[in-house]
């Protein structure tokens, strides 16, 4: 038998032992659940679009297209991410995820062309009454997806930045106020559309910086982009001419940046081949910002009295914004009766407002035998832009 103080240390060695294994088991216990959380956390925000139970079954009780569109057509493009994978039968064939990617297309221009890789797909078109009015809006519904091909639409929002068509791109492009936003440019750089616009630029030997170019693109319309691209398609013309009409048909949609590129690039076209409601629209879009040398030239032409008073009215902002000094020299008018300002200032071709200023009348109104000094125009526009 051993003796008592034998078994006392093996006691002892078995109980130190017992401690120790129940210290390790916790330790590993703890350790693999903190590894578990992390890995389920990282999973979860790793895909945005993952659903949850509660988003999944709110509109369970709609039955019919029409409901099922009323409620998606205000829905925001995640929203309408998650219910991609909601199967439910509605009616004529179709599951609540054709809707949800019908809206995607429709309201939010998710390309579902590239999305699907250029892949043929059905295309239907059904009438909607709008939830918010008795306007009928029509649809494409895209019946007959496959589960691949709406995983490969849901991997292809996840992994893009800017999963949106040309039109999208450029209604976002406009909405930020022109900011690059995380390389939304550089997504509409690579657009046909803006492929198009760029060659004819290129080719019709006009240098222009590529952002400069989306700006005045984004200062038109849609439809005005759109127009000229078909056009372009249709007839290959890179001309000078085709890139004037480009140019014009922006200043028409009030584009500032058309203006300065018509003087910058095509000034004797401007001057010359503008008519007079073009003139005086340019004028007016670059108020008070007109270049000395384009006022000057435009009072020394033929044009109408309606541009020459438009010139005149511009002419005290053209001072400010130019620094054009009165000069000290000056030509002796006599007014002679039926004189006016007017024919005064035409006659000599200078502003009236010069002349008022210069002479430092409290009116229009000048009786005859009264003597003005009219500026010399030459020496107003010194140093013309």
């Amino acid at each position: 038998m051993h003796s008592p103080s034998f078994v006392d240390h093996w006691r002892k060695k078995a109980k130190s032992l017992t401690q120790f294994l129940i210290i390790s088991i916790t330790l590993n216990i703890g350790f693999i659940a903190t590894l578990i959380y992390f890995s389920f956390k990282e999973t979860v925000g790793s895909s945005s679009l993952e659903l949850k139970p509660q988003e999944i079954f709110t509109d369970r009780e709609m039955t019919t297209l029409q409901q099922v569109f009323n409620m998606y057509s205000s829905l925001s493009f995640q929203e309408l991410l998650l219910r991609l994978a909601n199967k439910e039968h509605i009616e004529e064939g179709y599951t609540k995820r054709d809707i949800a990617l019908s809206c995607l297309v429709a309201f939010h221009y998710f390309n579902l062309e590239r999305a699907l890789g250029g892949m043929m797909i059905q295309k239907r078109s059904l009438l909607f009454t709008h939830p918010q009015g008795e306007e009928q809006i029509e649809i494409a519904l895209f019946p007959a997806l496959t589960d691949c091909q709406y995983s490969a639409v849901v991997q292809y929002a996840k992994i893009e930045k800017w999963p949106l068509t040309t039109e999208g791109l450029f209604y976002k492009v406009q909405s930020q106020d022109r900011q690059n936003e995380e390389g939304l440019f550089e997504a509409f750089f690579l657009t046909p559309e803006f492929h198009f616009a760029q060659t004819l630029f290129n080719r019709s030997g006009s240098s222009l910086k590529k952002e400069t170019l989306l700006h005045l693109i984004a200062e038109g319309t849609w439809l005005t982009l759109t127009y000229q691209v078909e056009e372009l398609k249709n007839n290959p013309d890179f001309s000078p001419e085709k890139r004037r009409q480009f140019l014009l048909r922006y200043l028409s949609e009030n584009s500032k940046i058309a203006a300065n590129l018509l003087l910058e690039q095509e000034y004797e076209f401007t001057c010359k081949k503008l008519d007079d409601a073009q003139i005086l629209h340019l004028i007016s879009l670059l108020e008070p910002d007109l270049p000395p040398r384009f006022a000057q030239d435009l009072l020394a032409s033929p044009r109408s009295d309606v541009v020459l008073k438009k010139i005149a009215a511009s002419f005290g902002n053209l001072q400010k914004t130019s620094e054009i000094k009165v000069p000290t020299k000056s030509i002796i008018h006599t007014v002679e009766s039926g004189d006016s300002l007017w024919k005064i200032a035409k006659k000599y071709k200078v502003p009236i407002q010069l002349i008022i200023d210069y002479n430092h009348l409290e009116s229009e109104r000048i009786r005859p035998g009264k003597k003005l000094e009219i500026p010399r125009l030459q020496e107003v526009f010194k140093n013309p832009s």
